[in-house]
């Protein structure tokens, strides 16, 4: 196993360097802002910045970060769903069933949202509707860690969006490489 994953590694890694760099003209939206997780923005400050601007609730925990668009955010939801906000006003502008948990963030790229689930399940919704595009399950989950902490565990994997590629680990132990 564990060389069949160092290989899985490998390839993942030249897959993303041979997407070439990251420019700061990238119009996909991840887990701290680009491929390389840096978490820095360009974005200036404006007056306001750091209040509560408005509140919207969901059926479930918010365990990850959102993506945030210029006019939307997305999120998923304990309640097995993902959903898109108006970044203006904070309503629902739509609500994607995923069937369980989305428990890590999601990535925006190329007019898709591409998050997963807690039970496996990697999907692409189009970014204004909603519209289910593509889906993919992953194998049987590895089992619980069961040290040092006991019978919990817990995985999230955020997907990673270079070039037309999404890379994302599922909870069966294998890095997926996927056409976005």
């Amino acid at each position: 196993m564990i060389r069949v994953l160092e290989r899985s590694c490998t390839i993942v890694a030249l897959l993303v360097l041979a997407a070439g760099p990251v420019t700061a003209q990238s119009t996909s939206l991840m887990f701290r802002g680009n491929p390389e997780h840096t978490g820095v923005s360009g974005a200036p400050l404006f007056g306001g910045q750091g209040g509560v601007l408005w509140r919207a609730t969901t059926g479930g925990a918010i365990r990850s970060t959102p993506a945030v668009s210029a006019t939307r955010v997305f999120v998923g939801s304990g309640d097995g769903s993902l959903y898109a906000l108006d970044r203006a006003r904070g309503r629902i502008v739509w609500r994607f069933a995923a069937g369980d948990p989305v428990t890590a963030s999601p990535a925006v790229a190329s007019g898709l949202v591409v998050a997963a689930t807690h039970g496996g399940r990697i999907f692409a919704v189009e970014e204004a509707s909603g519209r289910l595009r593509w889906s993919r399950k992953t194998g049987p989950r590895l089992p619980f860690n069961t040290y040092p902490a006991g019978a919990w565990d817990v995985w999230a994997s955020s997907p990673v969006v270079s070039g037309s590629t999404v890379v994302i680990g599922g909870g069966d132990g294998v890095i997926y490489a996927l056409e976005l």
